[in-house]
């Protein structure tokens, strides 16, 4: 079975990531600025609560992890 099999989102397949309210505008200067040093951090500059996963086909596991509620960026 999959990594996150019996996981539900409550967004459906037919929404787009991007239309979700209360995103931020990006992590991505940040998360390769923790990247090149080294570091993995537990919150953003922000405060947000940060999550690092593993995955061998990361495409397919981002689709997952940004429907589900509460995450706001990967």
């Amino acid at each position: 079975g999959s990594l996150l099999s019996g996981v539900t989102a409550s967004a459906g397949d037919d929404e787009h990531y991007a239309a979700l309210r209360g995103l931020p505008k990006s992590f991505g200067q940040e998360a390769a600025a923790n990247a090149l040093a080294g570091a993995v951090p537990s919150h953003s500059k922000d405060g947000w609560a940060i999550a690092t996963f593993a995955g061998g086909c990361f495409w397919g596991t981002e689709l997952h992890f940004q429907r589900l509620d509460g995450v706001i960026s990967t």
